[in-house]
């Protein structure tokens, strides 16, 4: 038999190695494959273990149940797939798994464990989650009249607006409706934590503004009651003058 091991000299990860002898995968079967795994060849197979012994020593496989040390044994036949685990018979005969190894196609592989399996899948999540926020921050723009906004590569162009119909005035052209609305946010808030605040000289005069026009009130109104008191005289000799004309 001959082992195709790939990368067995770099790669010490038993998961990344696959052993394929040159049977015929459609021989096998539930009664001849742990035969042909119990090959000193296969680098997943281990010459101290029972079935090595009871092999060499040409003893009943009846003997496994007795005795304690690691063991192959078939766990699952469904051709063309076999899975073999690999387990630690105890003295008390109690079993600890090991390994599990499957057979397909005629090639052999180490099963992985939940642990590789979480990772597996953890670091490919992790990696698509990265891609897509590298992806979103290279779209990502801002411009001082415009604030924050995405940029896409296959965006479709912006059609340009001719100046020359453009109502707009110089200024609205200047302001955005962001720049407004956020200084105008500004101004509040600066308005409410600093009010302004009199000066002294402005309220006196403010004060003095109100004394005399309340002042000059009254006497408005008593020169308007004289004048109507005294128009009746004026007209009198107004008539009078005429007459002797």
């Amino acid at each position: 038999l001959n082992m195709n091991v790939h990368g067995s000299s770099q790669i010490t990860n038993p998961l990344h190695i696959q052993w394929n002898p040159p049977w015929n995968p459609n021989w096998l079967s539930a009664s001849n494959v742990l035969d042909c795994f119990t090959n000193t060849l296969n680098p997943f197979y281990d010459p101290n273990c029972l079935n090595e012994q009871v092999r060499i020593q040409r003893l009943s496989s009846e003997i496994l149940s007795r005795v304690h040390g690691v063991e192959y044994i078939l766990l699952h036949a469904a051709e063309p797939l076999f899975v073999i685990r690999k387990q630690y018979r105890q003295p008390n005969q109690n079993v600890t798994p090991l390994e599990d190894y499957y057979i397909i196609g005629g090639t052999v592989y180490q099963a992985p464990d939940l642990s590789s399996v979480f990772n597996s899948r953890l670091q490919s999540a992790i990696s698509n989650v990265r891609s897509a926020f590298e992806e979103a921050k290279s779209y990502y723009r801002f411009n001082t009249s415009d604030g924050y906004y995405f940029k896409y590569k296959n965006e479709p162009p912006v059609e340009k607006v001719d100046t020359k119909k453009d109502d707009k005035t110089g200024d609205d052209k200047r302001v955005s409706v962001f720049q407004k609305y956020r200084m105008d946010m500004l101004l509040n808030e600066l308005s409410e934590k600093f009010p302004p605040a009199l000066s002294l000289e402005e309220s006196n005069e403010n004060t003095q503004d109100g004394k005399m026009t309340s002042n000059e009130e009254p006497q408005t109104s008593a020169q308007s009651k004289n004048d109507q008191m005294e128009s009746p005289a004026l007209s009198a000799s107004k008539k009078i003058k005429s007459d002797m004309n």
